[in-house]
């Protein structure tokens, strides 16, 4: 599969612009989720281990996620370093500059996420999907669950400034 490099110099997306209309958007109803606040990203706070432990996103890894989901459909999943200097205004939330992209659809009455990424530890990229099922958005939280425990991202609302379009 044909990818190119973001403005991050670190992130790969699929090289063709039509990659998600022939894979997705052709096949199935893509859009965000009805739970979705579309002018937030949802950051990772903290994970809580299967034995009930609270561990903070930086006690567990170098690197952090965090979800923005657009009105048609598209999703953006970013990565980013959390050193003693960190904070959330200052990261690029421009998707030309980093970030996983993504969709969100319904199959079969289920909704999925599907985005682009690394799948192996060789370097290989190719689409990783899971089920919104489990997902569980109430008040300012997103809950996902996680071979570890449970991951608690954090809503961020975005200035002006912070919004980008998603053309995928």
């Amino acid at each position: 599969m044909r990818k190119k490099i973001l403005k991050d110099n670190r992130t790969f997306v699929p090289a063709r612009e039509d990659f998600f209309q022939r894979k997705f958007r052709d096949k199935y109803d893509v859009a965000p989720p009805i739970w979705a606040d579309l002018s937030v990203v949802y950051y990772e706070d903290y994970t809580i281990t299967k034995e009930g432990v609270k561990t903070q996103v930086y006690q567990k890894s170098d690197y952090s996620h965090a979800f923005r989901f657009y009105p048609n459909g598209a999703v953006n999943r970013f990565t980013y370093s959390q050193d003693h200097d960190f904070s959330l205004d200052s990261i690029s939330w421009d998707p030309e500059f980093n970030g996983s992209r993504g969709v969100t659809y319904l199959k079969n009455g289920e909704e999925y996420i599907s985005y682009f990424t690394r799948v192996t530890g060789s370097g290989s990229y190719g689409i990783f999907t899971t089920s919104l099922k489990h997902f569980i958005a109430q008040g300012d939280s997103l809950t996902q669950p996680d071979y570890s425990g449970i991951i608690v991202y954090k809503k961020y609302s975005l200035s002006d400034a912070q919004i980008y379009n998603a053309n995928w």
